[in-house]
């Protein structure tokens, strides 16, 4: 299952991997800091795996490399696609389609609507795919049962990966500043007709990983952080830097200058500005059961 926004933009950067359960910054120029989410240790997962380190991978022979490509030729992977937006969900299914020819993969369904809501029949996928997808599900019971449908939906042996981001991303900090700035405020006199943005609230890994621990669903957490770079030079460039806080705001009502001229939105961008370039920390985590 996987998300349809993610899947035609592209935005996952880097893919992820397993830490044992603990949140890490993985920056290898400088120490970040490092926090415990779960329990786990090299045991456990070796344990699962059925590898331990002194273990080589085996090395295939001609033969066998040929008995497995001919073993998955002929073979579909089945892909279902659920997205709140139409044009995502066409974009990604032309994405999928048009594809190499020799790709196994095939959208068989696409559903319309959030995770929260999604009726997902328990143990369906055999991968769950989930690109930032929870950011946008209201915490409280719509985020515990958009947690338990995904969770749930994973078969036994199956996997189950969610990318979002964390509370130090430049993604949540700024949304936290935008609503502090124009939607917390009681006047509401700039959002005249901004129903989405009084109501939607960024969910970041830590919300996730929380009912997932609540839920007793037994995951595993890594980090990976990586610089967003929009240039500053000509129209086109200003337009992709409004875009681009309209959709970490969830709000298009204001213009570029307007957001400015909040004073703490504009001391985030100027500690963000490069010269001739904006560059945004972001720090993805990702989960996986």
């Amino acid at each position: 299952m996987m998300l349809a926004e993610k899947l035609a933009a592209k935005k996952l950067k880097k893919k992820g991997g397993m830490s044992g359960g603990k949140m890490v910054n993985s920056d290898d120029n400088d120490g970040e800091e490092e926090y415990e989410l779960s329990s786990s240790d090299s045991e456990n997962l070796e344990r699962e795996t059925g590898l331990s380190k002194e273990e080589k991978k085996k090395v295939m022979t001609s033969d066998e490399k040929e008995d497995e490509e001919s073993a998955l030729n002929g073979r579909v992977v089945a892909v279902e696609l659920l997205s709140t937006s139409l044009v995502c969900l066409k974009h990604a299914l032309e994405e999928i389609n048009e594809n190499d020819i020799d790709s196994p993969f095939r959208a068989v369904a696409l559903h319309r609507g959030t995770l929260d809501v999604f009726k997902v029949k328990p143990m369906s996928y055999d991968v769950a795919y989930n690109a930032f997808g929870f950011e946008r599900i209201q915490k409280g019971t719509s985020l515990r049962a958009a947690a338990r449908a995904f969770a749930m939906s994973v078969k036994t042996n199956g996997l189950g990966f969610i990318a979002v981001h964390a509370a130090k991303s430049a993604d949540a900090q700024f949304h936290a500043l935008y609503r502090n700035a124009f939607v917390a405020s009681s006047t509401m006199t700039m959002l005249p007709s901004s129903p989405t943005a009084s109501s939607a609230s960024m969910t970041t890994a830590e919300d996730v990983i929380d009912e997932l621990h609540r839920l007793g669903v037994a995951y595993n957490v890594t980090t990976k952080p990586y610089q967003l770079r929009i240039e500053k030079i000509g129209e086109y460039n200003r337009r992709i830097l409004e875009s681009y806080l309209h959709g970490v705001a969830m709000d298009d009502s204001l213009t570029l200058e307007e957001i400015c001229a909040d004073a703490k939105v504009a001391q985030f961008l100027s500690k963000n500005d490069r010269g001739d370039h904006f560059s945004f920390t972001q720090i993805v985590a990702h989960v996986t059961l």
